[in-house]
């Protein structure tokens, strides 16, 4: 019975984060924030880290089904991890940043995920 309520509550989560929009800027804002990070990142620094963002909000992290938004309020993008087990993971990334060399990156924690050039 646990369970099934835990997993209850990641869906809730997730569709919640996902259907929820109060945005106070404007669409033309949202949009670029969603065009700059549409697409694959990916470290060496930790064992094989690959986060994935599509155009309709979904994405995955490691082998993992995400959603996702940019929230303007916060000026962050969301991402809501639902992994097989019962945890669930949310995070906040807060821009894209670039380094010396030209190359985008975002980071979690101390660690520079960067964009898979296609």
């Amino acid at each position: 019975m646990k369970k099934i309520l835990a997993w209850l509550l990641i869906v809730v989560m997730c569709f919640a984060l996902v259907a929820c929009n109060s945005n106070s800027g404007s669409n033309s804002d949202i949009e670029k924030a969603r065009n700059e990070i549409v697409g694959k990142w990916e470290t060496t620094e930790l064992n094989g880290l690959s986060i994935t963002f599509n155009e309709d909000g979904t994405g995955t992290y490691y082998d993992n089904q995400t959603t996702w938004k940019y929230d303007i309020d916060l000026s962050c993008y969301i991402v809501c991890v639902c992994s097989g087990s019962v945890s669930n993971m949310m995070m906040c990334i807060d821009d894209i940043k670039k380094d010396d060399n030209g190359a985008y990156y975002i980071e979690f924690g101390t660690v520079k995920v960067y964009r898979v050039n296609e």
